[in-house]
């Protein structure tokens, strides 16, 4: 036996489990510490973080790191961009629920954004530089901004 064909094969040894797939097991996941506060906006503590963005949808969310961690539209359909990147106008998609079974509207998104950027020092950035957040209708959300910010959907 060669040198190599033993490696490979002691190495399809050592690695069973990538050949198991299939199987079903719990991932169970324990934070570093309790669940003490289920609102993201008031507190630091990265197991609320890591909670609210297992539960809780955003308007974009980010890719992997193998993706360069780009936005992608989560609550949103899409965006446009207008006036220079001073104005930018999201879309919420269709079926969006809150847990009682009422639909999400833009003004919901609107007062959460206002909330978020009241504390979060990006949101903080992103509000200096803006002039109204605006809900003209149940899906449009409507960012009318001083100076263009690109960094809006990583907001």
């Amino acid at each position: 036996m060669r040198r190599r064909a033993l490696l490979a094969a002691v190495g399809a040894l050592a690695v069973p489990a990538i050949g198991r797939a299939a199987t079903r097991q719990v991932l169970r996941f324990v934070p570093q510490s309790d669940l003490g506060v289920l609102d993201p906006i008031w507190t630091t503590n990265s197991a609320t973080r890591n909670h609210a963005l297992m539960v809780f949808d955003t308007l974009y969310g980010q890719t992997g790191a193998a993706n360069g961690y780009a936005c992608t539209p989560q609550m949103v359909e899409g965006h446009v961009v207008e006036d220079d990147g001073r104005t930018w106008r999201l879309r919420l998609r269709d079926g969006l629920w809150f847990h009682d079974g009422t639909p999400v509207l833009a003004r919901d998104c609107a007062a959460s954004i206002r909330r978020w950027g009241a504390r979060d020092a990006f949101g903080q950035a992103l509000l200096a530089r803006t002039n109204e957040v605006a809900a003209p209708d149940d899906r449009t959300i409507v960012f009318r901004l001083k100076t263009p910010f690109p960094q809006l959907p990583n907001a």
